[in-house]
């Protein structure tokens, strides 16, 4: 039996890559990516690039963020990320939070994720249907 803190621990994420699952798809690529800054060689590229080590390295003030605009509406079950707090240490997020709308200007928040030195997969899980 847990007790309540120890419900309260856990994360609202799984460990997991999606590329292992048969049932998923990834529509990444489909997406214009921008970002709200980007040190030089650590770009959409590389934050796209599916190698473990490199990565996205933001330049210039928070909040950060990665905006994933589709042409068309998409059905989104889940978002899947790599972070690895000890590769990247200063970079890798403690909070995240997940946003979705029809523009930019209407997102809401869709949930907020408090990491604590990740390293691995995070998949979030996603209950939203934008068709």
């Amino acid at each position: 039996e847990t007790s309540q803190a120890e419900e309260e621990e856990k994360p609202t994420y799984l460990v997991t890559n999606c590329d292992d699952d048969p049932t998923r798809r990834e529509i990444g690529r489909e997406a214009v990516w921008t970002l709200s800054s980007a040190k030089s060689g650590n770009g959409v590229d590389q934050l796209r690039d599916n190698d473990e080590t490199t990565f996205w390295q933001s330049d210039g003030t928070q909040p950060h963020h990665v905006n994933i605009q589709f042409l068309r509406k998409k059905s989104v079950c889940a978002i899947s990320f790599f972070l690895n707090h000890q590769l990247d240490e200063s970079y890798t997020p403690k909070k995240l939070s997940i946003r979705a709308g029809d523009t930019y200007h209407d997102l809401e928040q869709v949930c907020v994720l408090e990491l604590k030195e990740p390293v691995g997969w995070i998949t979030v899980p996603l209950e939203l249907s934008m068709d």
